[in-house]
């Protein structure tokens, strides 16, 4: 099996290798964004699930709560 001989030169011009080159750093700038915008979206999620959660304990122990401020304020 005869092995394929390496150009010494780069086949393509410099003109579409800085088109590329341009293309493919919009490319990263977009992702870069669209990560971003969902390690936003995440935190978000975490925040709204957090206070559900408390609001959830909160109004599963409203009667205890209401009971042990108002033998604070007797006492």
């Amino acid at each position: 099996m005869a092995r394929e001989k390496i150009p010494d030169e780069c086949p393509m011009n410099p003109e579409s290798v800085r088109d590329m080159t341009a293309t493919l750093k919009n490319i990263d700038q977009r992702l870069q964004s669209i990560e971003r915008m969902m390690f936003a979206g995440r935190v978000a999620l975490y925040v709204v699930m957090g206070c559900a959660s408390v609001g959830w304990w909160f109004f599963q122990n409203v009667d205890y709560i209401k009971h042990g401020i108002s033998n604070w304020l007797r006492n």
